[in-house]
């Protein structure tokens, strides 16, 4: 067995475990990575893991983004009382209030969709 110091150590060497060691590397911290696949496998299959993974982050930040704009304008005053933006916010609150199916999506995208939503279709 091979003895290695280092100051951390990441279980896995998929793209949060690879993008952690880079990090620490850039940042001087020296880490190791525990992975039960070989070497080979990581460096031939690491970049398309990456990629995919990279895919479903991205879509999951946009829709994240997404929502918080929707709760921005539902929530917050945005023009003065009459306005046409105004009468759009509280007709998007009354619906809130009326449709059991607004309702649930406003709730599934509070508490966070499942990353099953976002990946690529087969």
């Amino acid at each position: 067995m091979k003895i290695i110091n280092t100051q951390v150590g990441i279980t896995g060497a998929g793209p949060a475990g690879l993008t952690l060691a880079h990090w620490l590397h850039q940042h001087g911290i020296s880490s190791v990575i525990l992975e039960a696949r070989s070497r080979e496998y990581v460096q031939n299959n690491s970049m398309q893991e990456l990629d995919e993974y990279t895919e479903q982050v991205l879509k999951r930040i946009w829709r994240a983004q997404n929502f918080s704009n929707f709760m921005t304008t539902l929530l917050h005053r945005q023009n003065e009382h009459g306005s046409f933006t105004h009468k759009l916010q509280k007709i998007k609150f009354n619906y809130l209030t009326i449709s059991d199916v607004y309702a649930m999506t406003l709730a599934e995208n509070y508490v966070g969709l499942p990353f099953q939503s976002f990946k690529k279709n087969k």
